[in-house]
């Protein structure tokens, strides 16, 4: 599509997911919406953060192998996200920050980069991630639940 610019991070090996993102947000005007290319998140809770009118992290119960586990606060907003510090919610990948936080993202994960400017709300989603042939199995079956439900609904 000639309407979509397309970014490329040509050092991405030394520089990761963060600076990628920060490379596609120098585009943006206000907002950026993030999501991870692995994640599958029901379309409604998708729009919940996209209409968003302050920043926030969508966040799960935690149930992968590698979490980026989420600490909220008394307020439910997110106070830090971290491999080490475990929590019964993680960091689902989906996010939505303003551009001059996106752009400030520096090297490696983005889940480092947005540390910096917590808090931030937070979105209960329900999502998958699919990493492997395993969760390919959840995702799958979860996709067809997903379809039976709307299903019911119309």
């Amino acid at each position: 599509r000639r309407d979509i610019p397309v970014v490329l991070n040509h050092d991405y090996r030394n520089t990761g997911t963060a600076a990628s993102l920060a490379l596609g947000s120098q585009l943006a005007s206000e907002w950026v919406v993030s999501l991870d290319g692995d994640l599958l998140v029901r379309p409604e809770d998708f729009r919940a953060i996209y209409d968003s009118p302050v920043p926030c992290l969508g966040v799960c119960r935690s149930r992968t192998a590698k979490p980026v586990w989420a600490t909220l606060g008394e307020d439910s907003s997110v106070r830090m996200l971290s491999q080490e510090v475990e929590s019964e919610f993680e960091w689902s990948g989906l996010a939505k920050m303003t551009r001059a936080v996106a752009v400030q993202l520096g090297t490696n994960h983005v889940f480092t980069g947005l540390n910096s400017s917590l808090p931030a709300a937070s979105v209960l989603v329900d999502c998958v991630e699919v990493d492997d042939q395993n969760d390919l199995r959840i995702a799958t079956e979860w996709c067809r639940q997903l379809d039976g439900m709307q299903s019911d609904a119309e």
